[in-house]
Formats: structure tokens, C-alpha cells, sequence
């Protein structure tokens, strides 16, 4: 009886410690199920169309972080404690009061506007804001209204003495730091903000921000000039923010060929020859007023079509962010396509003289050894998938592979470059040419 009793205690408490294990496994397996799941749906809210303001990933922030850090005015939230650079952040007071006077709404308006727009502004970062309400608010307020104005006043002339006067020596600055991609606001926010402005005043009536902004982008800036035929309307719902627009404005709308007849390999293989290589081949380039992804190349004529492009202070600065939000959120590589054509193009400085010359390029750096430096970097750490040139660059190379075009080239360059040297060529030609004709005579005379 004792036995019996000591094996139902031991029962009971192997029983018990059983459970209590049971209990600590349920609350392990609940507790990372919750981890789990806040960690799936945080990952499956980051691919959404609006999550797309971005950190850029340090393997790309190398190879020029000053190109993707504000160094005059920080906008949004990403470096509002990250930097010392905001040299107008007590300025942008100025601007909200401009905003409200153009409006026509009183503070407590706006203020009702922001609070209902906070959840979707910070749906748009990609990082956590760890921001307390009314600090991000007023964040908010501040700088969209500087961006919504600024731009009005440097377009608009009516509204021109609204903007403060001491800003135009930071006018490049500004312009340059609107293009970075850590730099943004949600463009809804600004859209509304102008749509607020435009409802009432007259002069602004007819003009849309999206007009306003190729405005600002395209004639303010001749560096950014590099569409202008051909313009198409662009969605304003459709629109991130700034660098999403430009991206849009540069590279569409655009005709990608279907790659039949190109084996695996030549797909990926087909980037250009060098322009220098390309040039002795025979073939000539034509510059065009287009977007970006239009690059053809004429068999028959031997000549590439191909935008042209102005590269001055502010080029790589765009690129560089255009690149590091495609590689972060796009499927589509358009600027990463350009950027590493453009790396193919050109290896020395002869490759950029002759696309100068040519009238591809305007070089408003000075240096062609930078421009060589500038594409040679733009694209490293950037893989792409899916090359839009392919069937350019591969008509290219089977066009370079007749001997007859290099003949007719080194022909064209050594007889006919300049007027004397077709003298030369034709008074060796007639010479020969009666050399010949005295031989015939004097054959001929000896036979009768």
C-alpha cells in the first residue's frame, strides 16, 4: 500500500510539471506567433505602393554619400535629428503664413487638414517614425508648405514677392536637395496643398502641380531640360514624391522591342561597344529631344538615335537617387538601363569628346575625366536584369562586324576629313589615272 501510494504522488507530480511545461510552451508558441505575424504584415506593408520613401542602403550611399544627404534644407522626417545642414529651418515659418494668405484658411483649418493626412504621411517611410504626434504634425505643416510655395514663387510671378528675397543664394542648394531620395515629403500632401492654393487664385486656376513642377524642373534648371517634346499627362495619384516624378517625367513613356532572335546570352551580353569604338566602326550618333529609354539604332545609315543629355552639378546628385529608389522599390531599372548604356558608351576621354561634339552630351562640368569617373561609378552594386538596349547594342555589333563599314570610315576620315586631303586624294587618283592611260597608249603603240 505505501509503494502504491509514493507511485500516485510521483504520477501526480510529473503530471503537474508536465502541464506547467505545456503552459510555458503555448505562451512561447503564442508569443512568436504574434512576433511573427507583426514582422510578416510590417514586411508585406513595405512592398506597397505608398510605402516608398526610403534610407538608401549603405552598399550604394559609398560610392557618394554627400549625393544622398541634404546639405542645405532638410525636408521630411528622415534627417530632421540626422543633420545640422537646415540653414532655412527657421525661415520656413514665413512660408506657412504665405501658404495660408494664397489659401485663404485660417490656422485651425490647416491644422484639422494635417491631423486627418498623418496616417497615410506616415504610411509613406519605409523606416519607423518614432515621432510624437504633434511634432510630426508640425513637421508636416512646415515643410510642404515651403515646398508648395517655394515652387509657386519661383514660377509664378504674381507670387513672387511672397518668397523671401535671401533664399536665391541657396537656390541651387534647394534644387539639389529636392532630388533626394531621403529628402521627400508624400506627394498627395503636397498635390492637396496646392489644389488648396489653386481653388483660390485665379492665375493658378488653369496650371496643375504636375505643370508646375516640369516648370520648375525643366526651365528653372536647364540641366533638367532633357524632355522637351512630347510631353504626356502624368497621374497626380499615381506620383510618390518628387523623385518618383522626375523618374516618371525622364523615362516615360518609352517603346521596349520584344527580344525575338536573341539567344540568353546575347540578351544579357548586348551592352554598346565603346563611342570611339563605334565611331571607327562607321557609325554616327544623332542626338534627339526625347525621353531617355528612346535609343534606337538605323542599320541602313549606321547612325544611333539617342536623347541628349546636359551633365552640370546637379546630374549625378538625380541619377544616384533615381538609381537607389529603383533598386529599393521598382520592378522596372529605367534610369539603372541608362546609367550602365551610358557606362558601356563611354571608357576614356575620347568617347566624351566625341559624343560633345556630336551633341549628345553637354558638358557643363569641364571636365571630360569626370564625366568618365561619373558613369564609371553610377552603376556599381546595380545589377539589371533586364537590359532595354539589348536589341540596339546587338544590331550595333553585327553591324561592326563588316570589315567594308571600317574601310569605308578609315576611307572617309583619311581622303575625305578636310578639303586638302580630298585634293590630295583626287589629284592622286587623276595621276594614277593617267599613268594608266599613258601605259595603255604606249602598249598599244608598240603593237602596230
Amino acid at each position: 500500500m505505501e509503494i502504491n501510494v509514493y507511485d500516485e504522488s510521483n504520477n501526480n507530480t510529473t503530471k503537474s510539471r508536465d502541464e506547467e511545461i505545456k503552459v510555458i510552451y503555448d505562451r512561447m508558441v503564442g508569443s512568436v506567433n504574434q512576433s511573427m505575424f507583426r514582422e510578416i504584415s510590417r514586411s508585406a506593408s513595405s512592398f506597397s505602393k505608398e510605402r516608398s520613401i526610403y534610407m538608401v542602403p549603405k552598399l550604394l550611399r559609398k560610392g557618394n554619400p554627400k549625393a544622398y544627404s541634404p546639405q542645405v534644407i532638410s525636408i521630411g522626417p528622415l534627417h530632421y535629428y540626422r543633420t545640422q545642414n537646415d540653414l532655412i529651418k527657421e525661415k520656413k515659418g514665413s512660408y506657412v503664413l504665405n501658404f495660408l494668405t494664397v489659401a485663404k484658411l485660417d490656422w485651425n483649418e490647416m491644422i484639422k487638414k494635417f491631423l486627418s493626412w498623418e496616417e497615410r504621411a506616415r504610411n509613406y517611410y519605409v523606416e519607423t517614425i518614432e515621432m510624437k504626434r504633434d511634432e510630426f504634425i508640425q513637421l508636416l505643416i512646415y515643410d510642404s508648405c515651403f515646398v508648395v510655395m517655394y515652387v509657386i514663387g519661383s514660377m509664378v510671378a504674381e507670387f513672387r514677392d511672397l518668397d523671401t528675397s535671401f533664399l536665391w543664394r541657396f537656390s541651387n542648394g534647394i534644387f539639389k536637395d529636392l532630388l533626394l531620395l531621403e529628402n521627400q515629403l508624400p506627394f498627395f500632401l503636397l498635390n492637396h496643398l496646392y489644389n488648396l492654393c489653386a481653388s483660390a487664385q485665379p492665375s493658378l486656376k488653369d496650371i496643375s502641380f504636375i505643370e508646375l513642377l516640369r516648370g520648375y524642373f525643366s526651365k528653372v534648371r536647364e540641366g533638367m531640360s532633357y524632355v522637351k517634346e512630347g510631353y504626356f499627362d502624368i497621374d497626380a495619384s499615381a506620383v510618390n514624391h518628387l523623385v518618383d516624378f522626375l523618374r516618371i517625367h525622364l523615362t516615360q513613356p518609352r517603346h521596349i522591342p520584344h527580344f525575338f532572335g536573341l539567344s540568353v546570352d546575347d540578351f544579357l551580353s548586348s551592352w554598346p561597344l565603346t563611342a570611339t569604338e563605334l565611331h571607327e566602326c562607321g557609325i554616327s550618333f544623332h542626338g534627339q529631344k526625347k525621353c531617355m529609354m528612346n535609343v534606337s539604332f538605323k542599320e541602313r545609315r549606321g547612325v544611333l538615335k539617342m536623347p541628349k543629355i546636359i551633365i552640370d552639378d546637379s546630374f549625378e546628385i538625380l541619377f544616384r537617387n533615381m538609381i537607389a529608389y529603383e533598386y529599393c522599390h521598382l520592378k522596372s531599372k529605367d534610369a539603372s538601363n541608362f546609367g550602365m548604356f551610358m557606362h558601356f558608351l563611354i571608357n576614356t576621354n575620347e568617347d566624351v569628346s566625341l559624343l560633345v561634339d556630336d551633341g549628345i552630351i553637354q558638358n557643363q562640368l569641364g571636365s571630360t575625366k569626370e564625366i568618365v569617373v561619373l558613369f564609371s561609378d553610377l552603376c556599381k552594386n546595380i545589377m539589371i536584369e533586364r537590359n532595354f538596349y539589348s536589341i540596339a547594342c546587338w544590331r550595333m555589333k553585327e553591324y561592326c562586324k563588316h570589315r567594308r563599314h571600317r574601310w569605308m570610315t578609315s576611307l572617309k576620315r583619311d581622303y575625305f576629313g578636310t578639303p586638302w586631303a580630298f585634293i590630295s586624294f583626287v589629284a592622286a587618283v587623276l595621276l594614277l589615272l593617267l599613268t594608266l592611260l599613258q601605259t595603255v597608249v604606249a602598249f598599244i603603240a608598240l603593237y602596230k
